[in-house]
């Protein structure tokens, strides 16, 4: 194939799949770093990979002439957000080339777009965890003194929403909850079953590395192992309360340490998690709260299964959802999964850009 690619030097999913042996370009010829004068006058079909999530401030970006290049791959490990033809005019006028494919983590107001061109099906925080995370058996405590996990960060309403459940009905004291902003709230005895490096007020932060985590390498990508241990189930509250299919570490972790979780979000999170191979607990508690269309209606349905949780011989439950927490372990474990479906989608566009040297989205 008479390709050349340059990619940045900092793209997780590329040195995860170099350190498994995974070929994500086949046998093109890579230049990492930055762009030079050799690559852009090379004769050769060229694409380049640029970190770019125009949602983020993307006037503190300045903008970059890759005119020259056949084909622009714009990477985020997050979201990307719409509608489409405002993502696609930042896009443009970013990189002064319309011919560019999309690879994320998710999508946020993202509705009628071209299907083809974006791949969001990363698994970037799935990957993460998995990599820097080890699998400890939580679960080894026959007497807990907490019914759920409940560490929710930033109050946004679908987390004021549970913590206002939590407290009406009488599971405030029942649960590990954190919340700071409208909402500011902390389990007095968080402290006694977090990491030790970790303190409450530092779990306002998702700092990037925390020095002598003992699981993980920062609060958002480390397991909180002592609050697990001492708790039957998690309730996860992702980023987006509505329009989105942006799955995070906070969903990732219950998957991982083989926990029953009921997912606080978007509509349609936990049919995207059975599409990935996923399963969930549609056996224990009633789970249809997945597809209700109206926020607070969704997720007071969820709610619900929380409060019909907490009365359950919590034992029992997980003796019957075993066989679902261990395939869930093995599938998120599962790298190569997540980063075959990428090589899969691009090849497929770097066939198409080499043969016909034209990709006018």
């Amino acid at each position: 194939m008479s390709l050349l690619i340059c990619i940045p030097e900092h793209i997780y999913e590329v040195g995860l799949a170099q350190r498994l042996g995974i070929a994500l370009f086949g046998g093109v010829e890579v230049v990492r770093g930055s762009v030079t004068d050799a690559i852009t006058s090379d004769p050769r079909t060229k694409v380049v990979i640029k970190n770019w999530r125009p949602n983020q401030q993307p006037h503190l970006v300045p903008p970059e002439d890759l005119s020259w290049a056949d084909l622009v791959i714009c990477y985020t490990g997050e979201m990307i957000n719409g509608p489409w033809e405002w993502y696609r005019k930042l896009t443009v006028k970013q990189f002064n080339n319309n011919n560019f494919i999309s690879v994320s983590n998710g999508r946020h107001w993202l509705v009628q777009y071209p299907e083809h061109v974006v791949y969001d099906e990363l698994g970037h925080f799935f990957s993460r965890i998995v990599d820097v995370c080890r699998y400890e058996d939580w679960n080894t405590l026959p007497v807990k003194p907490k019914l759920f996990d409940a560490l929710l960060g930033i109050a946004k309403p679908h987390r004021v929403f549970i913590f206002s459940k939590l407290l009406a009905n009488g599971l405030l004291d029942k649960s590990f909850v954190n919340i700071h902003g409208s909402v500011n709230y902390v389990s007095p005895d968080l402290h006694e079953f977090d990491d030790p490096v970790i303190t409450a007020a530092d779990r306002k932060s998702s700092m990037s590395k925390v020095p002598g985590l003992a699981n993980g390498i920062g609060v958002s990508h480390s397991i909180p192992l002592g609050i697990y241990q001492n708790s039957w189930y998690s309730i996860v509250a992702e980023t987006n309360p509505a329009n989105s299919n942006f799955l995070t570490e906070k969903t990732a972790k219950p998957l991982f340490e083989k926990k029953l979780f009921v997912l606080f979000g978007s509509r349609g999170l936990l049919a995207r998690l059975h599409s990935q191979g996923y399963k969930t607990f549609s056996s224990i508690i009633d789970e249809s709260y997945d597809q209700e269309p109206v926020d607070q209606k969704r997720w007071g349905m969820a709610f619900e299964q929380v409060v019909k949780l907490s009365v359950q011989d919590h034992a029992a439950v997980y003796r019957q959802i075993e066989p679902i927490l261990e395939h869930n372990h093995k599938h998120i474990c599962d790298q190569h999964y997540r980063l075959n479906g990428l090589r899969s989608f691009l090849q497929q566009h770097l066939l198409t850009v080499d043969r016909e040297k034209q990709y006018a989205i």
